[in-house]
Protein backbone atom coordinates (compact mmCIF):
# COMPACT_ATOMS: atom_id res chain seq x y z
CA UNK A 1 0.00 0.00 0.00
CA UNK A 2 2.96 2.42 0.87
CA UNK A 3 4.10 1.63 -2.77
CA UNK A 4 0.98 2.54 -4.17
CA UNK A 5 0.94 5.67 -2.40
CA UNK A 6 4.23 6.59 -3.28
CA UNK A 7 3.81 5.79 -7.45
CA UNK A 8 0.71 7.47 -6.95
CA UNK A 9 1.85 10.58 -5.63
CA UNK A 10 4.56 11.01 -8.20
CA UNK A 11 1.88 10.34 -11.14
CA UNK A 12 -0.25 13.07 -9.77
CA UNK A 13 2.86 14.92 -9.07
CA UNK A 14 3.40 15.20 -13.14
CA UNK A 15 -0.15 15.43 -14.07
CA UNK A 16 0.55 18.87 -12.48
CA UNK A 17 3.64 20.00 -13.58
CA UNK A 18 2.33 19.32 -17.41
CA UNK A 19 -0.42 21.21 -16.65
CA UNK A 20 1.57 24.20 -15.41
CA UNK A 21 3.40 23.58 -18.48
CA UNK A 22 0.50 23.70 -20.84
CA UNK A 23 -2.21 25.61 -19.24
CA UNK A 24 -0.01 27.85 -16.60
CA UNK A 25 -2.20 25.91 -13.70
CA UNK A 26 -2.09 22.88 -11.62
CA UNK A 27 -4.63 19.81 -13.00
CA UNK A 28 -6.04 19.11 -9.89
CA UNK A 29 -7.40 22.03 -7.40
CA UNK A 30 -7.07 20.08 -4.07
CA UNK A 31 -3.74 18.98 -2.33
CA UNK A 32 -1.74 16.30 -3.77
CA UNK A 33 -2.18 14.43 -0.41
CA UNK A 34 -6.36 14.94 -0.81
CA UNK A 35 -6.33 13.47 -4.56
CA UNK A 36 -3.80 10.73 -4.05
CA UNK A 37 -6.63 9.64 -0.97
CA UNK A 38 -9.42 9.65 -3.11
CA UNK A 39 -7.80 8.17 -6.17
CA UNK A 40 -6.50 5.20 -3.89
CA UNK A 41 -10.24 5.34 -2.26
CA UNK A 42 -11.44 4.26 -5.16
CA UNK A 43 -9.29 1.81 -7.04
CA UNK A 44 -8.60 -0.23 -3.91
CA UNK A 45 -11.25 1.02 -2.05
CA UNK A 46 -15.14 1.87 -1.63
CA UNK A 47 -14.62 5.29 -2.72
CA UNK A 48 -16.58 7.98 -1.20
CA UNK A 49 -17.26 5.32 1.70
CA UNK A 50 -13.74 5.10 2.63
CA UNK A 51 -13.85 8.69 4.15
CA UNK A 52 -17.21 7.56 6.09
CA UNK A 53 -15.52 4.29 7.48
CA UNK A 54 -13.48 6.14 9.09
CA UNK A 55 -14.87 8.20 11.26
CA UNK A 56 -15.25 7.10 14.66
CA UNK A 57 -18.48 8.49 15.13
CA UNK A 58 -20.21 7.13 11.91
CA UNK A 59 -23.29 4.40 13.01
CA UNK A 60 -24.80 3.97 9.88
CA UNK A 61 -24.05 5.48 5.70
CA UNK A 62 -27.30 5.66 3.23
CA UNK A 63 -26.81 5.91 -0.62
CA UNK A 64 -29.76 7.17 -2.15
CA UNK A 65 -28.49 7.00 -5.46
CA UNK A 66 -24.93 7.93 -6.96
CA UNK A 67 -25.17 11.31 -5.64
CA UNK A 68 -26.96 11.44 -2.70
CA UNK A 69 -24.56 10.01 0.49
CA UNK A 70 -25.42 10.59 3.98
CA UNK A 71 -24.21 9.24 7.23
CA UNK A 72 -25.21 9.33 10.83
CA UNK A 73 -23.38 10.41 13.63
CA UNK A 74 -24.42 11.33 16.99
CA UNK A 75 -28.03 10.74 16.34
CA UNK A 76 -28.05 13.66 12.71
CA UNK A 77 -28.20 12.55 9.49
CA UNK A 78 -24.82 14.31 7.41
CA UNK A 79 -25.07 14.75 3.68
CA UNK A 80 -21.31 13.79 2.18
CA UNK A 81 -19.87 16.46 -0.76
CA UNK A 82 -18.92 13.94 -2.90
CA UNK A 83 -20.46 10.95 -3.90
CA UNK A 84 -20.46 8.77 -6.69
CA UNK A 85 -20.15 9.75 -10.48
CA UNK A 86 -22.59 7.18 -11.96
CA UNK A 87 -25.02 4.80 -10.71
CA UNK A 88 -23.04 1.82 -12.36
CA UNK A 89 -19.86 2.79 -10.34
CA UNK A 90 -22.07 2.48 -7.19
CA UNK A 91 -23.43 0.01 -7.53
CA UNK A 92 -20.14 -2.02 -8.16
CA UNK A 93 -18.86 -0.44 -5.34
CA UNK A 94 -21.06 -1.58 -3.22
CA UNK A 95 -21.31 -5.18 -4.82
CA UNK A 96 -17.87 -4.81 -4.05
CA UNK A 97 -18.16 -4.84 -0.32
CA UNK A 98 -20.19 -8.20 -0.61
CA UNK A 99 -18.03 -10.20 -3.38
CA UNK A 100 -16.80 -12.30 -0.31
CA UNK A 101 -20.34 -13.32 0.05
CA UNK A 102 -21.23 -15.12 -3.51
CA UNK A 103 -23.92 -12.63 -3.76
CA UNK A 104 -24.32 -9.62 -6.00
CA UNK A 105 -27.38 -7.12 -6.32
CA UNK A 106 -28.55 -6.33 -9.65
CA UNK A 107 -31.75 -6.65 -12.03
CA UNK A 108 -32.20 -10.30 -11.41
CA UNK A 109 -31.88 -10.25 -7.83
CA UNK A 110 -32.38 -6.36 -6.41
CA UNK A 111 -32.61 -7.00 -3.02
CA UNK A 112 -29.47 -8.10 -1.16
CA UNK A 113 -28.76 -8.26 2.39
CA UNK A 114 -24.98 -9.37 3.42
CA UNK A 115 -22.03 -8.59 5.65
CA UNK A 116 -19.14 -6.41 4.76
CA UNK A 117 -15.67 -7.76 5.61
CA UNK A 118 -15.17 -5.95 8.84
CA UNK A 119 -18.63 -7.23 9.98
CA UNK A 120 -20.83 -3.87 8.88
CA UNK A 121 -24.14 -4.84 7.64
CA UNK A 122 -25.10 -3.65 4.52
CA UNK A 123 -28.67 -3.87 2.35
CA UNK A 124 -28.86 -3.24 -1.03
CA UNK A 125 -31.49 -2.16 -3.46
CA UNK A 126 -31.46 -1.45 -7.06
CA UNK A 127 -33.82 -1.37 -10.60
CA UNK A 128 -36.16 -1.70 -11.28
CA UNK A 129 -37.39 -1.34 -7.49
CA UNK A 130 -36.49 2.33 -6.82
CA UNK A 131 -34.86 5.25 -9.25
CA UNK A 132 -32.41 6.67 -8.47
CA UNK A 133 -29.89 3.56 -8.08
CA UNK A 134 -28.64 2.04 -6.43
CA UNK A 135 -29.83 2.39 -2.52
CA UNK A 136 -28.07 0.94 0.15
CA UNK A 137 -28.14 1.29 3.70
CA UNK A 138 -24.71 0.24 5.75
CA UNK A 139 -25.11 -0.90 9.73
CA UNK A 140 -21.68 0.29 11.21
CA UNK A 141 -19.93 -2.88 13.12
CA UNK A 142 -17.46 -1.57 15.52
CA UNK A 143 -14.34 -3.96 16.62
CA UNK A 144 -14.00 -2.77 19.94
CA UNK A 145 -16.57 -3.54 23.34
CA UNK A 146 -17.92 -1.50 25.45
CA UNK A 147 -17.49 -2.44 29.23
CA UNK A 148 -19.80 -1.51 31.58
CA UNK A 149 -17.67 1.20 32.94
CA UNK A 150 -17.51 2.70 29.71
CA UNK A 151 -21.45 3.29 29.81
CA UNK A 152 -21.03 4.64 32.87
CA UNK A 153 -18.67 7.48 31.91
CA UNK A 154 -19.94 8.30 28.27
CA UNK A 155 -22.77 7.36 26.12
CA UNK A 156 -25.97 9.58 27.43
CA UNK A 157 -24.56 13.50 26.38
CA UNK A 158 -26.88 15.38 24.50
CA UNK A 159 -25.59 15.88 20.96
CA UNK A 160 -27.74 18.99 20.30
CA UNK A 161 -30.95 19.24 18.11
CA UNK A 162 -31.79 20.74 14.52
CA UNK A 163 -33.89 23.74 14.85
CA UNK A 164 -37.59 23.04 15.08
CA UNK A 165 -39.71 23.35 11.87
CA UNK A 166 -42.06 26.42 11.43
CA UNK A 167 -45.05 25.78 10.70
CA UNK A 168 -46.74 27.45 7.92
CA UNK A 169 -50.02 30.04 8.67
CA UNK A 170 -52.58 27.86 7.51
CA UNK A 171 -55.21 30.41 8.87
CA UNK A 172 -54.17 32.87 5.94
CA UNK A 173 -55.13 30.14 3.27
CA UNK A 174 -58.38 28.91 5.69
CA UNK A 175 -61.15 30.50 3.03
CA UNK A 176 -63.91 27.74 4.92
CA UNK A 177 -63.86 25.49 1.62
CA UNK A 178 -60.78 23.06 1.83
CA UNK A 179 -60.93 19.53 3.06
CA UNK A 180 -59.09 20.66 6.06
CA UNK A 181 -59.60 23.30 8.64
CA UNK A 182 -56.22 25.32 9.25
CA UNK A 183 -56.91 24.34 12.96
CA UNK A 184 -57.11 20.75 12.10
CA UNK A 185 -54.07 21.23 9.67
CA UNK A 186 -51.71 22.84 12.16
CA UNK A 187 -53.00 20.17 14.47
CA UNK A 188 -52.09 17.23 11.62
CA UNK A 189 -48.60 18.82 11.37
CA UNK A 190 -47.32 19.39 15.07
CA UNK A 191 -48.39 15.63 15.00
CA UNK A 192 -45.92 14.71 12.23
CA UNK A 193 -43.37 16.61 13.42
CA UNK A 194 -43.86 14.41 16.77
CA UNK A 195 -43.49 11.58 15.60
CA UNK A 196 -47.27 10.21 14.92
CA UNK A 197 -48.27 7.48 13.27
CA UNK A 198 -51.21 7.71 10.77
CA UNK A 199 -53.59 5.98 9.50
CA UNK A 200 -56.05 7.67 6.30
CA UNK A 201 -59.45 5.45 5.47
CA UNK A 202 -61.53 6.03 2.75
CA UNK A 203 -63.44 4.49 -0.24
CA UNK A 204 -61.83 5.20 -4.20
CA UNK A 205 -61.42 8.36 -4.68
CA UNK A 206 -61.69 10.31 -1.62
CA UNK A 207 -57.90 11.43 -1.83
CA UNK A 208 -55.78 9.02 0.19
CA UNK A 209 -52.88 9.47 -1.47
CA UNK A 210 -52.86 12.77 -1.84
CA UNK A 211 -53.54 13.61 1.80
CA UNK A 212 -50.95 10.91 2.72
CA UNK A 213 -48.59 13.20 0.25
CA UNK A 214 -49.62 15.76 1.89
CA UNK A 215 -48.79 14.63 5.45
CA UNK A 216 -45.68 13.22 4.45
CA UNK A 217 -44.35 16.65 3.09
CA UNK A 218 -44.71 17.62 7.03
CA UNK A 219 -42.17 15.47 7.80
CA UNK A 220 -38.53 17.70 9.07
CA UNK A 221 -36.06 17.45 6.65
CA UNK A 222 -33.99 15.72 9.56
CA UNK A 223 -35.58 12.63 9.03
CA UNK A 224 -34.95 9.48 6.37
CA UNK A 225 -38.08 8.84 4.48
CA UNK A 226 -38.73 5.30 2.73
CA UNK A 227 -42.06 5.32 1.18
CA UNK A 228 -43.25 2.06 -0.67
CA UNK A 229 -46.08 1.65 -3.74
CA UNK A 230 -47.12 -0.71 -6.02
CA UNK A 231 -47.07 2.53 -8.87
CA UNK A 232 -45.39 5.59 -8.02
CA UNK A 233 -47.40 8.50 -7.32
CA UNK A 234 -46.01 10.11 -3.86
CA UNK A 235 -43.90 12.79 -3.60
CA UNK A 236 -42.74 13.34 -0.26
CA UNK A 237 -40.00 15.82 -0.98
CA UNK A 238 -38.31 17.61 -4.13
CA UNK A 239 -37.34 16.31 -7.03
CA UNK A 240 -33.03 17.32 -6.43
CA UNK A 241 -30.94 14.87 -4.73
CA UNK A 242 -29.83 15.41 -0.98
CA UNK A 243 -32.95 15.13 0.81
CA UNK A 244 -32.76 11.90 2.33
CA UNK A 245 -35.96 10.40 0.69
CA UNK A 246 -35.98 6.85 -0.85
CA UNK A 247 -38.76 5.75 -3.24
CA UNK A 248 -39.60 1.68 -3.59
CA UNK A 249 -41.64 0.16 -5.91
CA UNK A 250 -42.91 -3.40 -6.33
CA UNK A 251 -42.35 -5.72 -9.74
CA UNK A 252 -44.67 -7.89 -11.36
CA UNK A 253 -43.36 -11.82 -11.73
CA UNK A 254 -42.08 -11.43 -15.75
CA UNK A 255 -42.54 -13.55 -18.83
CA UNK A 256 -38.94 -14.38 -18.30
CA UNK A 257 -39.82 -16.14 -15.19
CA UNK A 258 -38.69 -13.33 -12.22
CA UNK A 259 -40.58 -14.47 -9.39
CA UNK A 260 -42.39 -11.26 -7.94
CA UNK A 261 -41.09 -8.56 -5.38
CA UNK A 262 -44.43 -7.27 -3.00
CA UNK A 263 -44.91 -4.79 -1.04
CA UNK A 264 -44.21 -7.21 1.86
CA UNK A 265 -40.68 -7.98 0.48
CA UNK A 266 -39.80 -4.60 -0.19
CA UNK A 267 -41.63 -3.31 3.70
CA UNK A 268 -38.69 -5.85 4.79
CA UNK A 269 -35.80 -4.55 2.84
CA UNK A 270 -37.03 -0.63 3.95
CA UNK A 271 -36.99 -2.02 7.87
CA UNK A 272 -32.89 -2.47 6.91
CA UNK A 273 -32.66 0.97 5.19
CA UNK A 274 -32.81 2.97 8.59
CA UNK A 275 -35.86 4.74 7.90
CA UNK A 276 -36.96 7.36 10.60
CA UNK A 277 -40.31 8.07 8.72
CA UNK A 278 -42.00 4.24 6.72
CA UNK A 279 -44.31 5.21 4.45
CA UNK A 280 -46.43 2.36 2.37
CA UNK A 281 -48.87 4.48 -0.35
CA UNK A 282 -51.74 1.73 -0.12
CA UNK A 283 -51.71 -1.81 2.34
CA UNK A 284 -53.55 -4.13 0.66
CA UNK A 285 -51.56 -7.33 1.26
CA UNK A 286 -49.71 -9.27 3.95
CA UNK A 287 -47.33 -6.37 3.95
CA UNK A 288 -49.74 -4.91 6.39
CA UNK A 289 -48.99 -7.42 9.37
CA UNK A 290 -44.90 -6.49 8.73
CA UNK A 291 -45.70 -2.77 8.60
CA UNK A 292 -47.84 -3.14 11.98
CA UNK A 293 -45.09 -4.84 14.01
CA UNK A 294 -43.07 -2.41 13.13
CA UNK A 295 -44.84 0.84 13.74
CA UNK A 296 -46.23 -1.00 17.48
CA UNK A 297 -42.25 -2.10 18.30
CA UNK A 298 -41.20 1.44 17.95
CA UNK A 299 -40.67 3.06 14.54
CA UNK A 300 -42.25 6.71 14.27
CA UNK A 301 -43.70 8.78 11.60
CA UNK A 302 -45.36 5.78 10.16
CA UNK A 303 -47.94 6.47 6.72
CA UNK A 304 -50.10 4.76 5.50
CA UNK A 305 -53.69 4.18 4.24
CA UNK A 306 -56.17 1.17 3.70
CA UNK A 307 -59.44 0.96 1.21
CA UNK A 308 -61.83 0.83 4.34
CA UNK A 309 -65.41 2.32 5.18
CA UNK A 310 -64.81 3.18 8.18
CA UNK A 311 -61.93 3.15 10.98
CA UNK A 312 -64.12 0.67 12.59
CA UNK A 313 -64.15 -1.68 9.73
CA UNK A 314 -60.30 -1.87 9.22
CA UNK A 315 -59.69 -4.80 11.37
CA UNK A 316 -61.87 -7.01 9.60
CA UNK A 317 -60.32 -5.06 6.06
CA UNK A 318 -56.93 -6.15 7.43
CA UNK A 319 -57.64 -9.84 8.13
CA UNK A 320 -59.06 -9.93 5.24
CA UNK A 321 -56.16 -8.96 3.19
CA UNK A 322 -53.98 -11.21 5.28
CA UNK A 323 -56.36 -14.06 4.41
CA UNK A 324 -56.13 -13.64 0.50
CA UNK A 325 -52.66 -13.13 0.53
CA UNK A 326 -52.93 -16.86 2.03
CA UNK A 327 -50.96 -15.46 5.87
CA UNK A 328 -49.58 -18.70 7.52
CA UNK A 329 -50.49 -17.27 11.17
CA UNK A 330 -54.67 -17.23 11.78
CA UNK A 331 -55.18 -14.32 13.48
CA UNK A 332 -58.24 -13.39 14.88
CA UNK A 333 -60.13 -9.75 14.29
CA UNK A 334 -59.89 -9.03 18.32
CA UNK A 335 -55.65 -9.14 17.37
CA UNK A 336 -55.77 -7.44 14.73
CA UNK A 337 -57.68 -4.55 16.56
CA UNK A 338 -55.26 -4.51 18.65
CA UNK A 339 -52.58 -4.80 16.49
CA UNK A 340 -54.12 -1.62 14.82
CA UNK A 341 -54.51 0.13 18.44
CA UNK A 342 -51.00 -0.35 18.93
CA UNK A 343 -49.18 1.00 16.38
CA UNK A 344 -51.13 4.29 14.98
CA UNK A 345 -51.38 7.23 17.26
CA UNK A 346 -54.27 8.78 14.82
CA UNK A 347 -56.85 7.57 11.65
CA UNK A 348 -58.37 10.36 9.57
CA UNK A 349 -61.54 9.10 7.82
CA UNK A 350 -61.98 10.60 4.31
CA UNK A 351 -65.58 10.87 2.40
CA UNK A 352 -67.09 11.69 -0.81
CA UNK A 353 -70.14 14.07 -1.34
CA UNK A 354 -72.79 13.27 -3.75
CA UNK A 355 -71.74 16.56 -5.77
CA UNK A 356 -68.33 14.83 -5.84
CA UNK A 357 -66.71 17.20 -2.84
CA UNK A 358 -63.79 15.61 -0.79
CA UNK A 359 -64.05 16.25 2.91
CA UNK A 360 -62.45 14.86 6.04
CA UNK A 361 -65.64 13.18 7.91
CA UNK A 362 -63.49 12.96 11.18
CA UNK A 363 -59.83 12.80 13.24
CA UNK A 364 -59.45 10.39 15.75
CA UNK A 365 -57.06 9.27 18.69
CA UNK A 366 -56.55 5.84 18.89
CA UNK A 367 -56.12 5.36 22.74
CA UNK A 368 -54.07 1.58 22.58
CA UNK A 369 -57.35 -0.14 23.96
CA UNK A 370 -60.25 -2.35 21.85
CA UNK A 371 -63.67 -2.87 22.66
CA UNK A 372 -64.46 -6.42 20.82
CA UNK A 373 -62.71 -6.20 17.57
CA UNK A 374 -62.43 -2.38 17.38
CA UNK A 375 -60.23 -0.43 17.86
CA UNK A 376 -61.30 2.16 21.20
CA UNK A 377 -60.68 5.54 19.77
CA UNK A 378 -61.51 9.22 20.74
CA UNK A 379 -63.40 11.77 17.96
CA UNK A 380 -60.47 15.01 17.98
CA UNK A 381 -62.16 16.50 15.17
CA UNK A 382 -65.89 15.69 13.23
CA UNK A 383 -67.50 17.07 10.70
CA UNK A 384 -70.17 19.48 10.98
CA UNK A 385 -72.76 19.42 7.78
CA UNK A 386 -74.34 22.54 8.75
CA UNK A 387 -71.34 24.61 8.80
CA UNK A 388 -69.61 22.05 5.80
CA UNK A 389 -66.48 22.34 8.52
CA UNK A 390 -64.04 19.88 10.74
CA UNK A 391 -65.06 21.29 14.40
CA UNK A 392 -63.30 20.40 17.45
CA UNK A 393 -64.82 18.09 19.92
CA UNK A 394 -63.16 19.41 22.97
CA UNK A 395 -61.96 16.13 23.99
CA UNK A 396 -58.17 16.06 25.49
CA UNK A 397 -55.56 13.88 24.16
CA UNK A 398 -54.08 10.85 25.88
CA UNK A 399 -51.49 11.81 28.27
CA UNK A 400 -48.68 9.71 26.35
CA UNK A 401 -49.46 11.02 22.85
CA UNK A 402 -50.03 15.28 24.78
CA UNK A 403 -46.29 13.91 26.12
CA UNK A 404 -45.45 13.32 22.66
CA UNK A 405 -46.43 16.62 21.18
CA UNK A 406 -44.64 18.58 24.48
CA UNK A 407 -41.47 16.99 23.79
CA UNK A 408 -41.90 18.13 20.57
CA UNK A 409 -43.12 21.90 21.52
CA UNK A 410 -46.31 21.78 21.10
CA UNK A 411 -49.58 20.98 23.32
CA UNK A 412 -52.87 20.20 22.25
CA UNK A 413 -54.31 22.56 24.97
CA UNK A 414 -53.47 25.28 22.14
CA UNK A 415 -55.52 23.43 20.08
CA UNK A 416 -58.43 23.42 22.18
CA UNK A 417 -57.66 27.21 23.11
CA UNK A 418 -57.36 28.21 19.21
CA UNK A 419 -60.75 26.21 18.76
CA UNK A 420 -62.72 28.23 21.76
CA UNK A 421 -61.68 31.29 20.60
CA UNK A 422 -62.17 30.86 16.64
CA UNK A 423 -65.48 29.35 17.49
CA UNK A 424 -64.55 25.97 15.93
CA UNK A 425 -65.68 23.61 18.67
CA UNK A 426 -68.74 21.76 18.38
CA UNK A 427 -71.68 22.78 20.52
CA UNK A 428 -69.75 26.08 20.53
Amino acid sequence: MAWCRERAIQLVGELNDRSWEARSRAAFEEPVDEVVGRLLDHLLGLGPLETILRRPDVEDIAINGPADVWYKARGNWVRVDHGFRSSQEALIVLNRTIVHTGRQAGPLTPIVDGTMRHGHRINIITQPLTDPWPVASIRIHRDHSLQMTDLVSQGGEDHGQPAAPQLPDYFRHDRGSGMFTALSASFLHMAVIAGFNILVVGPTGVGKTTVLGALGRMIPADRRIVTIEDTRELRMRGLKNGENCVYLITRPATIEGLPAITQRDLVIAALRQRPDALTVGEARGAEVFDMLKALWTGHRNGLTSIHADTIADVSSRIRMMLQEASFQTETSEQTVALWIARAFHLGITLRRAETGRRYVEEIVEFTGGIEGSIPVTTPLFRYDATRRRLLCTGQRLDLGHEAMLREAGYSYEMVLTAARERAEMRGA
